[in-house]
């Protein structure tokens, strides 16, 4: 039986790319920048609650948010890394 990690399935419904884990740091930021309402997804929403973790596609620069432990793999609810990754 062959056993790989689920994540390494996953892709971005956005361009196609690999998914990784977002890193600590950049969540830190991402979740302060929530907290400030800075922050909306593709759909052009204010996001509104703070995720636990997060997936990115760094060469499309766009993030997909956790919530109660299950990746939110929806393309308009995305939200592009441009608006934290500086910050």
């Amino acid at each position: 039986m062959l056993r790989t990690d689920p994540l390494e399935s996953l892709r971005c419904l956005v361009s196609g790319g690999r998914l990784e884990p977002m890193d600590q740091a950049l969540l830190a930021r991402l979740q302060r920048s929530i907290a400030e309402a800075q922050v909306v997804n593709r759909r052009g929403e204010l996001v509104v609650g703070m995720p636990e973790a997060a997936l990115v596609n760094a060469e499309a620069q766009i993030a997909y948010l956790y919530r109660d432990g299950i990746p939110l793999l929806i393309a308009d609810e995305a939200i592009a890394t441009g608006q934290f990754a500086s910050s």
